[in-house]
């Protein structure tokens, strides 16, 4: 075995003139670790280790942190756990997290490295930020897109001020009264259903025949009575009612892309309870 020390250049397949295989010997933060450098080669032309071993041996020195002469390795100054998946991962062709891991941490690891996180396993794949097949709305929306438009500085000031809380405390705290009647209502229409807080309703009176079994016909007046909602429960419900429609419009007046706006299935949810 010829080690890479010796800086051959690395002949096809990662076999040198005498038919054995070439290795690259790498110290990760105090732990050895030996590659084939043709799994290395194999495994993913853009990686960090396959640019590595393709460079001359002066090169390699100005990349990794160290070289220790003695054991003919280069030194990275990185987690050795998380680089056994990286060095399973040259074997397997699949990135499996170390449950000791964090996380974060493991996916610094795989972009330091150059490793694709459509490698990562399934099991998991958890781990890896999922790309949203859209931005959100109010991300799209910047200062000139409302130049053009029917009031646009009003509405760009609605805009701001109602769908990014962040911009303003008097924003938040409008965030947060839209919040505090989100749940007075759900809190109503919960309560409103349990009899120990429900009012006996009297219906209107009406006539109704009876046949008495002599035979006798007798119109009596009955009046039917039912369990409904208190009537504070009511009165509550439709004030949220008119605080959600106005809400409603006016994020609907604001909105740069109205026909958008309307069938985003939050705002369709909106419309719905309103109407």
């Amino acid at each position: 075995m010829v080690p890479i020390g010796n800086f051959q250049p690395i002949p096809p397949g990662g076999i040198n003139p005498e038919g054995e295989p070439m290795f690259l010997r790498l110290n990760i933060g105090g732990t050895g670790f030996l590659i084939l450098i043709d799994a290395i080669l194999r495994a993913e032309s853009t990686g960090f280790l396959a640019k590595f071993v393709q460079l001359s041996h002066s090169a390699r020195l100005k990349v990794c942190d160290a070289y220790i002469a003695s054991d003919d390795a280069y030194y990275f100054q990185r987690s050795p756990t998380a680089f056994e998946a990286i060095f399973q991962y040259y074997a397997t062709g699949v990135v499996h997290r170390p449950s000791e891991v964090c996380p974060a941490s493991f996916l610094t690891e795989l972009d330091f490295w150059r490793i694709s996180h459509q490698h990562v396993g399934s099991c998991c794949a958890d781990i890896v930020p999922q790309k949203r097949d859209e931005e959100k709305e109010e991300e799209k929306v910047d200062d000139t897109t409302f130049d053009k438009l029917f009031c646009g500085k009003l509405r760009r000031r609605m805009w701001t001020f109602l769908e990014r809380p962040g911009s303003s405390m008097q924003a938040k705290a409008f965030e947060l009264s839209s919040t505090l009647f989100v749940a007075i209502s759900v809190m109503g229409l919960s309560f409103g259903t349990i009899p120990e807080f429900q009012v006996t309703h009297y219906m209107p009176p009406h006539n109704e025949t009876i046949v008495l079994p002599n035979g006798t016909v007798t119109i009596v007046e009955k009046v039917e009575e039912m369990r409904v909602e208190h009537p504070a429960f009511v009165f509550t419900e439709r004030i949220c009612i008119a605080f959600f429609t106005v809400e409603y419009c006016l994020r609907l007046f604001a909105a740069p892309r109205k026909l958008r706006f309307a069938l985003k299935p939050l705002n369709l949810v909106d419309l719905l309870a309103i109407t």
